[in-house]
Formats: structure tokens, C-alpha cells, sequence
């Protein structure tokens, strides 16, 4: 069995870019997850709102 690249399951692609012949529901936990640390209220008085660094890998999972 190929191994998925982080955040590539959801897409149902793999390392090589072929598809898997049969799909599962996936990993029980969502496949890129943020921690309380990586999500920061900014104070601001013209926008609040919450700033979303990007992963450490580089992606950037919104759900």
C-alpha cells in the first residue's frame, strides 16, 4: 500500500499521484489538525478576527 502525504488522503491521491483503487473513511482524526498554539487572537480596531499561521510543512488545512 502506498503511503499518503499529509493533507493528499482527503484528495485521494498519493506520493506517486495515482489513485487508490478502493477508498476508506480515512484516518479517524482529521489529517491536518491544529494545536491551540498555532491559532492567535490579534486585537485590532479596525478587523479582529484570528490569524492562521500556515502548518509548519507549508500547508495550510481550512475546515
Amino acid at each position: 500500500m502506498a503511503r499518503f502525504t499529509e493533507c493528499a488522503s482527503s484528495y485521494g491521491v498519493n506520493q506517486s499521484g495515482a489513485k487508490p483503487v478502493v477508498l476508506s473513511n480515512g484516518p479517524k482524526a482529521p489529517v491536518c489538525q491544529y494545536s491551540y498554539d498555532d491559532v492567535h487572537i490579534i486585537p485590532s480596531k479596525q478587523k479582529q478576527g484570528q490569524h492562521e499561521q500556515q502548518h509548519p510543512s507549508g500547508k495550510l488545512c481550512v475546515f
